[in-house]
């Protein structure tokens, strides 16, 4: 289960951070996320991804990464629904957070595993983690 909310997590946080950048329109980006995050339920790509991962890191680990990953797009997630509390810069910089934070626990999978697994994991890497320290 951690391994499907992680994988659905960043799919969707990877919606509301590519429709950001392009539009900054913060409300279709939450609305991005909303839609994108239950699409793990039918999408058989998404699943087998899940699953693959689940093969590839510990339980145990799979489970803080889970809660650590959820706590990165949560906090994103808040910033894009309060459209009155946040200016655009403001977005900008929970934008950069949530990519870094995203990025840390991807390097922790590619620390343990040698490699980040293909699919979303490695799409999020290669556009956002490759080039940070």
């Amino acid at each position: 289960m951690a391994a499907e909310i992680i994988i659905a997590g960043i799919s969707a946080t990877m919606q509301a951070v590519d429709l950001w950048a392009t539009l900054r329109d913060r409300k279709k980006a939450n609305n991005a996320f909303k839609e994108t995050y239950p699409k793990i339920n039918s999408d058989r790509q998404l699943q087998l991804e899940a699953t693959q991962l689940e093969n590839l890191v510990p339980v145990d680990v799979l489970n803080n990464m889970q809660v650590r990953v959820e706590r990165c797009w949560t906090s994103y997630n808040d910033v894009l629904v309060d459209e009155d509390g946040y200016l655009p810069n403001e977005v900008d910089s929970a934008t950069v957070a949530v990519k870094k934070c995203i990025c840390r626990e991807l390097r922790r999978i590619r620390d343990l595993n040698g490699s980040i697994p293909p699919g979303i994991l490695s799409k999020w890497w290669d556009k956002y983690c490759m080039n940070q320290p």
